[in-house]
Parts: structure tokens; C-alpha cells; sequence
């Protein structure tokens, strides 16, 4: 396994601060320099996509655009919970938080297997799209989003916010 394929997105980002600033030519170059390392690097490290590509004869080579993505089959929701150990793509030493979702579409609970790398990235999208709002360091944010029932979107909104130093408060909808 390639640890540091694994950090490609993480450092772009770092490095591309200001990305909601460039131009949407300069802004699709990127998505497709980071889809095709993404590729490359479940290709070379994902037993489910190594086999999902294979299975549907898909070439990563040939995907040179956001548009060729539909050449790629879909996963779903039970691939992840019956392979769910054949997509991780690191170590599972470098996976620092496991999320089990309230299995509200089925009966079993997918597993989320996390590395900083991608809580990084979680927090970055939160972070921006806070940013572009105008929230800022001593503001309040209130995020009523269970995080208690392992919704994801609930963690990624709070360290957005605190990544912002702004004052976060949480609060389960099943509080209110």
C-alpha cells in the first residue's frame, strides 16, 4: 500500500487554498489531475475496485473527464456492507475513525473506515462553504444534524466550523 498516493488529495488541497477562486477551467483541470490520482490509486489498492474494474472492463486510462465517470458502474449501498473490507485502500493502522451508520436504508449498518487524510478533506469542504457564507471566527454556528446517530454530514459540519474558530453548538434534532 502507498501511503503517500494517499495524501495527493489531502496536500492539493493545502496547496490550492483558494480553488473557489479560480476559474472554472482552472477548477476542472484540477478535479480531473485529482480523479485520475484517485483512480490510480483505488485501481492499485482497493480489492473491490481492482475487481469491479476488471469485472466491467473498465480501463481508468481512458478517463480523461468528469463526464467519462459514467463509463464506471455504480456501487451501492451493499457492496460497502457485504465487501466493506475490500475497499479500504491503506493500512488499517492509518484509519483513525470508524463511523456505523443508523442503517436507516437497510438492515445493517454500513461501516465509514476514516485516515486524517480524509477527515482533513471533510473538513476542508465544510470549512469553504462555511467561508463563502461569511461565518468567521467568533460566530455561532448551531449544527442540528444527529451526530449522535452517525450522520456523517453532522461531523464534517462541525469541524468545518471549528476550523473557522467558530463557537460550535450541537444539537440533535431529537432534542428539539
Amino acid at each position: 500500500m502507498n501511503k503517500k498516493s494517499n495524501q495527493f488529495i489531502a496536500d492539493y488541497i493545502f496547496r490550492n487554498l483558494d480553488i473557489q477562486h479560480y476559474s472554472k477551467e482552472q477548477i476542472n483541470q484540477i478535479q480531473v489531475e485529482l480523479l485520475q490520482a484517485h483512480l490510480k490509486f483505488i485501481a492499485e489498492n482497493s480489492l473491490f475496485y481492482k475487481t469491479h474494474f476488471s469485472k466491467n472492463h473498465v480501463d481508468i486510462s481512458k478517463i480523461k473527464s468528469i463526464d467519462d465517470l459514467k463509463i464506471i458502474p455504480p456501487t451501492s449501498k451493499e457492496d460497502l456492507v457485504h465487501n466493506n473490507n475490500d475497499f479500504l485502500c491503506v493500512p488499517e493502522d492509518e484509519i483513525i475513525d470508524i463511523c456505523l451508520t443508523s442503517a436507516t436504508s437497510g438492515e445493517k449498518p454500513a461501516m465509514l473506515l476514516q485516515t486524517h487524510s480524509d477527515l482533513i478533506r471533510l473538513a476542508y469542504n465544510e470549512e469553504v462553504a462555511f467561508a463563502m457564507t461569511g461565518l468567521c471566527a467568533n460566530d455561532t454556528l448551531m449544527v442540528c444534524a444527529a451526530l449522535d446517530r452517525a450522520f456523517m454530514a453532522g461531523l464534517a459540519y462541525f469541524i468545518g466550523g471549528t476550523k473557522l474558530n467558530a463557537r460550535v453548538v450541537r444539537l440533535s434534532l431529537i432534542h428539539i
